[in-house]
């Protein structure tokens, strides 16, 4: 299973169409983790636009509909979302971390900081795509492809990915942050 994972694109978007038509029909999943939370339903439908999408609700995002975290199941794992600004006001990520391995998830993803973060806590995957509109700390604009084994026994693989402009057109660049 393919998922796209993005965060904080504020209104922006560009970037997220860019995305959407080059990977579109490749993705199983879109998750968009707050802060821009409906850009993808104001996204022209197309068959890039049909993947399922699901969204936690970010600092910025007014729809009272959406919920600030959310567990879902993706093949044979369970996710954690969150846009993690109110467990990032203690200065750490461990609130929304506890909360993943209380819910029984693989993975933990989250935005807020627009920085982009990967790491491992006790084999949870600990995640954060960076910012699609407004990178921080250097980075370009970027999002994170995870591949989710449909069995829950397999590790779930994430990359993270940079937007570059070339004279072609939008380009991937994979990196590690």
């Amino acid at each position: 299973m393919k998922i796209l994972v993005v965060s904080d694109t504020h209104g922006d978007l560009g970037n997220l169409e860019r995305v959407l038509r080059i990977l579109g029909s490749r993705l199983d999943l879109l998750l968009h983790l707050g802060d821009g939370a409906r850009d993808p339903d104001r996204l022209p439908r197309s068959s890039e636009r049909s993947i399922p999408c699901l969204q936690v609700k970010g600092n910025m995002d007014s729809d009272p509909h959406l919920p600030p975290s959310r567990v879902t199941r993706a093949g044979g794992h369970l996710l954690y979302l969150s846009h993690g600004h109110a467990a990032l006001a203690s200065g750490s990520p461990l609130p929304m971390i506890l909360a993943a391995r209380e819910a029984g998830a693989s993975a933990c993803l989250f935005g807020h900081t627009h920085v982009p973060h990967k790491s491992y806590s006790e084999g949870l995957l600990v995640l954060n795509p960076g910012s699609l509109s407004r990178p921080r700390n250097g980075w370009g604009p970027s999002f994170a492809l995870l591949t989710v084994p449909e069995v829950g026994d397999g590790r779930i693989e994430a990359t993270h990915y940079e937007i570059r402009d070339n004279p072609d057109g939008p380009a991937f660049r994979v990196f590690d942050p």
